[in-house]
């Protein structure tokens, strides 16, 4: 079995950044995931996802994405 590898947190959610900063207001509906589960375990994909919803709504979460795993 080959092992998963993703791209670095940070260059990941500048890729996001990118994408939402190009869609502004409009209609379009924005989708970030990690598979980052496989390669470097929940608690890093826990992270990242953070990450990613903090970039896409501009800020910190209200619901941590772990009380979902939890």
């Amino acid at each position: 079995m080959h092992s998963k590898t993703v791209v670095p947190a940070e260059e990941h959610a500048v890729k996001i950044a990118v994408a939402r900063a190009t869609i502004g207001d409009s209609d379009f509906f924005l989708v970030a995931r990690t598979d980052a589960r496989a390669p470097h375990g929940i608690q890093e994909a826990i992270r990242r996802a953070n990450l990613y919803r903090e970039v896409i709504f501009g800020k910190k979460p209200n619901l941590p994405i772990e009380k979902i795993y939890n």
